[in-house]
């Protein structure tokens, strides 16, 4: 049988299969695994090869993520670890900018689909819902008693730093790719944050940049994903510094940027929202991500205000009013929801009077 309608029948049987077929099906994923970690090592200058066999392990860890034991899912990180490491051996993956150049009017080339594809995996294992085996009784503690590990967190990031590397302007060009990717960091943000603000310097840069480039996105989704893994990352870094840790430690600064990173993100999300063609839909989703980064750079928001007030001379008290509005709801939040809420209110007037005021000018 060749191996591509192998692949798709199995595919298809992740789907397919309910109750005691999906026992049966998962001892046949569990058997074929040597046959798959030979052919993903033998193929791997085959993409379509590469492409198939981390859509069907990502089938089927979808479909069977709710049925497994923390030990048969501890089958499957490993398995998917040794997946990830023969990927990275072989440097998978690797597309030269001028091949991506070249290849943007095909987003659907061959070469791509197995980023995609592992992008979609480090996705399946990042759901918090889908790993949460806090409802199983005893049998998680007890499986770890007994000598196992559930490590979902290496496995993905040891996928995120094969990914990082990849990610050029023009590959976050492709719509479906950076919707992947960003879905995927703003879940990274939320769920393991600390792996994030402790990752090797060169691999945050990396994520700053494209964090950086998502604030951009013509995508209004990847512009929000954005948004939330910037508020979850600050969030922690705010929250670990007040417990007495480092935070973000040595990723607080970025080579490439003046200050730090919060506040470089700080004055990067105001100027759009103030200065750019940002859509008015967005000023609400920025108040969670800008009040954490307000609270974490208080000066560099001072000094934001002071700029833009002085730069309006003929409106400056009102303006100073407005700012100070806003500073109060800072000063006064303690990041619950009614906080944010009132933070976002107070926000969406001060964007809307100064658009106003500008246009005017």
């Amino acid at each position: 049988m060749p191996w591509s309608a192998f692949s798709k029948g199995s595919g298809g049987a992740t789907v397919g299969f309910t109750g005691i077929g999906m026992a049966y099906y998962a001892e046949l994923f569990f058997t074929i695994q040597p046959v798959l970690l030979s052919l993903l090592s033998s193929k791997h200058k085959t993409p379509r090869i590469v492409y198939l066999i981390l859509k069907l392990t990502s089938e089927f860890v979808e479909t069977q993520i709710s049925y497994l034991n923390p030990e048969t899912f501890h089958r499957i990180v490993r398995f998917i670890l040794e997946v990830l490491q023969i990927y990275r051996n072989h440097n998978m993956g690797q597309i030269s900018l001028q091949a991506s150049k070249h290849l943007k009017a095909d987003e659907a080339s061959e070469k791509y689909k197995d980023i995609r594809a592992l992008l979609k995996l480090l996705m399946t294992l990042a759901d918090r819902d889908m790993v949460d085996f806090s409802t199983q009784n005893n049998s998680s503690s007890n499986y770890e008693a007994a000598g196992g590990q559930v490590d979902v967190a290496h496995a993905i990031f040891m996928g995120l730093e094969m990914v990082f590397p990849l990610l050029s302007v023009e590959l976050l060009s492709f719509p479906k790719l950076s919707r992947q990717y960003y879905d995927l960091l703003g879940h990274m943000c939320e769920v393991y944050p600390k792996n994030v603000t402790t990752l090797p310097a060169h691999l945050f840069a990396s994520l700053a940049d494209t964090l950086d480039f998502g604030l951009q996105s013509n995508e209004f989704q990847n512009v929000a994903y954005t948004l939330d893994a910037l508020y979850y990352m600050v969030k922690y870094h705010l929250e670990d510094v007040g417990r007495g840790g480092v935070g973000l430690g040595h990723n607080a600064v970025h080579g490439k940027w003046e200050g730090t990173v919060i506040a470089h993100f700080l004055k990067k999300i105001m100027h759009l929202l103030v200065y750019e063609d940002y859509q008015s839909s967005l000023i609400e989703q920025s108040a969670s991500a800008l009040l954490v980064l307000v609270l974490g750079e208080p000066a560099t928001f001072q000094s934001i205000g002071t700029a833009i007030i002085q730069s309006q001379a003929q409106n400056a008290p009102y303006l100073q009013s407005v700012f100070n509005a806003l500073a109060n709801s800072v000063q006064s939040s303690q990041l619950t929801r009614a906080s944010r809420r009132k933070f976002s209110r107070d926000l969406e007037k001060l964007v809307i009077d100064i658009r106003g005021i500008t246009k005017v000018a």
